[in-house]
């Protein structure tokens, strides 16, 4: 099951073509986008599950592409961190704790800060 906090960019398709126009836009882009799932990889490490390890927040780490801002968590040696946020199937013992997808809700305001800004001096670029 795959549940994930979706924010779409009205004109993103419009606006990566124009920035490949623009020496090194895309690049920007991604550049963008990494700062964005940095802010939201912080605040994800301090709502991760807390067990005696700290392996699970310890788990978290920003990704990006032209397209988007990722965070994971987890890894082969942690197949248990999906479970604890998505939660077992229905009749599970394990309940959904989103912590991921809260940490992006929560730090909307200021990651929307950086988009908008960041955008800005793309756009002037043109």
């Amino acid at each position: 099951m795959t549940t994930s906090a979706i924010y779409r960019v009205e004109g993103g398709t419009q606006l990566r073509a124009g920035l490949k126009r623009v020496e090194g836009g895309l690049e920007d882009l991604k550049a963008t986008h990494l700062k964005i799932a940095g802010v939201i990889a912080g605040r994800a490490r301090t709502k991760a599950p807390q067990g005696p390890t700290g392996r699970t927040a310890a788990s978290v780490r920003p990704g990006a592409t032209q397209r988007a801002s990722i965070v994971r968590a987890g890894r082969a040696s942690l197949p248990y961190v999906p479970r604890d946020h998505y939660g077992d199937p229905p009749g599970g013992s394990i309940a959904p704790n989103p912590w991921l997808i809260d940490a992006a809700q929560e730090t909307e305001p200021q990651w929307f800060a950086i988009y908008e800004h960041d955008i800005e001096v793309l756009i002037d670029r043109f």
